[in-house]
């Protein structure tokens, strides 16, 4: 087990089986895991609780993660959250469009855990 227990991690995937599995995989390196299944559940956590660092989907129905990056942008309270973006969906016009809207790093699906792990303890 790791020794991040200082550390929050929001994971917001539509997805149940990518939310279980990078909360599994966090938690078993010591970090704070919360889960969304949508950028309205996600937005509702983060005003519970901010974190250290969001990790976030870009296909989500109602609300995609464009949108949702946009809102937490534009809130001062929320801006500086480091987000880094995984998706299946790497074409050039998303990879341009997430680092204008801020975004840490962008990680294609399927993730290679341990690159991510690397990456998540260099921003946290």
């Amino acid at each position: 087990m790791g020794e991040n227990t200082d550390s929050k991690i929001l994971v917001i995937d539509d997805s149940m089986t990518n939310n279980l599995l990078l909360e599994a995989v966090l938690k078993r390196e010591g970090y704070h895991v919360f889960t969304a299944f949508s950028a309205e559940e996600a937005l509702n956590q983060l005003y519970k609780d901010i974190p250290d660092l969001i990790l976030l989907d870009i296909l989500m129905p109602i609300v995609d993660g464009f949108e949702f990056l946009k809102i937490i942008k534009s809130k001062d309270d929320l801006n500086d959250i480091p987000v880094i973006v995984i998706s299946a969906v790497k074409i050039p016009e998303n990879l341009e469009k997430v680092k204008e809207l801020g975004v840490q790093e962008f990680i294609p699906k399927p993730i290679d855990i341990n690159a991510l792990l690397t990456l998540i303890s260099i921003i946290i």
